[in-house]
């Protein structure tokens, strides 16, 4: 029951900020639209901050906890466990284009107010570690899986910067993209050997 109405005032939150902004979405705003009093919503929360706080974690640990079973999958090659990363991060974007206009429009205090363990980016570390990976078994030629790992989450950044206002006008071209990406990548980083016997 009362994880429900945390993730209720969570939902609301996310709408109220998605619409409003960060600065302009107050505690009554996000308890109206969730139904519940000023009062239950500090039952759950301390502080404005602390619901975008939650918000930014719930997705956070999301992403982190599908990325580690992509990772974790024996049967997958890699430019293909980099594809279902990307493709999990761009859908879900466009299937939940509120919480994705909301990233987008307060992704500055992400950084902010990230607890400790949550200060990098879990895309761009499973992407670091699928490279690395792939590099030390020959998979791709020699490269800095650090930098080309940083390099693609920027650029999925960067598509946000461009798209995540309006994911839904976008959600073909956001459907895609994860293709579009390994496609690039498939011409750019793999082994020789590997690229002859294709």
């Amino acid at each position: 029951m009362a994880a429900d109405k945390k993730e209720l005032i969570r939902g609301a939150a996310i709408r109220v900020i998605a619409r409003c902004g960060f600065h302009d979405a107050t505690t009554d705003l996000i308890s109206s639209e969730a139904g519940v009093s000023v009062g239950t919503l500090y039952n759950y929360f301390s502080s404005k901050k602390h619901i975008l706080q939650y918000i930014f974690s719930v997705e956070h640990a999301r992403r982190a906890e599908y990325f580690s079973q992509v990772v974790a999958q024996q049967t997958l090659r890699p430019l293909e466990k980099i594809e279902a990363i990307l493709r999990f991060h761009f859908e879900s974007l466009a299937q939940n284009p509120e919480t994705a206009r909301l990233m987008y429009r307060e992704r500055y205090l992400r950084h902010q107010f990230a607890t400790t363990d949550e200060t990098s980016s879990p895309l761009s570390r499973y992407l670091i570690e699928v490279l690395a990976t792939a590099k030390q078994q020959g998979e791709l030629r020699q490269h800095d899986p650090e930098l080309i790992g940083i390099m693609l989450a920027g650029g999925v950044e960067e598509m946000m910067n461009h798209y995540g206002q309006e994911p839904l006008a976008n959600e073909h071209r956001l459907r895609n993209a994860a293709a579009e990406i390994v496609a690039l990548l498939d011409v750019g980083i793999r082994a020789e050997s590997r690229s002859k016997q294709q």
